[in-house]
């Protein structure tokens, strides 16, 4: 990653705080995804001085494709955008959870 471009974009958005994406395993446990998620956000902290939050993203790929299952475009424009999608599904789940983050991954629907 680029800290430079983190360490510019935190400074011209005025960022108060960052949310990473914790994914966990249906039943919750962590996987080696979420210790390198972790590590992505420790370094985040490090070269932006930014609190981060984790918050668990169990499903938000499954959501986002259904979503874009609804809309008219190719299946490879659709690809290309569900990350985007996706993560704006669980920034949205992040706000309406009151903002806290998660050590623990619960449910979105916590």
């Amino acid at each position: 990653p680029d800290a430079r471009r983190f360490r510019r974009l935190v400074e011209e958005e005025a960022v108060a705080l960052l949310v990473v994406g914790l994914p966990v395993h249906n039943d919750g446990g962590e996987s080696q995804k979420s210790r390198e998620a972790r590590e992505f956000g420790a370094w985040l902290t490090d070269v932006t001085g930014v609190e981060v939050v984790y918050f668990d993203e169990r499903f938000t790929s499954l959501e986002a494709e259904q979503f874009l299952l609804g809309a008219e475009m190719t299946s490879k424009r659709r690809k290309k955008r569900l990350d985007m999608v996706a993560a704006q599904i669980m920034l949205a789940a992040f706000l309406e959870a009151g903002g806290h983050g998660q050590e623990e991954p619960g449910s979105l629907d916590a």
